[in-house]
């Protein structure tokens, strides 16, 4: 199933405003997790639509 986005279709607008209205005022949250590369895997798994 790939996901599909229309730039030009409103409804796509309105659900993307309402999930982005879910998390407006939050504070990010501080954690101890970090993620880091080691140098042998730099660009392992990179594409050229991103990681993954």
């Amino acid at each position: 199933m790939k996901l599909q986005f229309d730039k030009n279709l409103e409804y796509q607008h309105q659900a993307i405003a309402s999930i982005v209205d879910l998390f407006r005022g939050q504070t990010p949250m501080q954690t101890n997790f970090t993620v880091t590369s080691y140098n042998g895997q730099i660009g392992l798994y990179d594409s050229t639509n991103g990681i993954g």
